[in-house]
């Protein structure tokens, strides 16, 4: 099976779809009003941690937060 969405926060100022592989995951992530984009690629026997938690991390380092 194959799916295709998005995800928005609950104010929508949030964007973001993920999906994995054999052996990786990815992440996209969007602040739309801020022109901020996080693109996660990662080994999953290197991963355990939430993806969503880690975009929205590296986004408030690129805004300033």
């Amino acid at each position: 099976g194959h799916g295709l969405g998005w995800d928005l926060s609950e104010d929508g100022a949030e964007v973001f779809h993920g999906g994995t592989t054999v052996g990786a995951t990815t992440f996209l992530y969007l602040r739309p009003a801020s022109r901020i984009a996080v693109a996660i690629a990662v080994n999953l026997s290197l991963w355990d941690g939430d993806r969503l938690a880690l975009a929205r991390r590296l986004a408030d380092l690129f805004a300033g937060v």
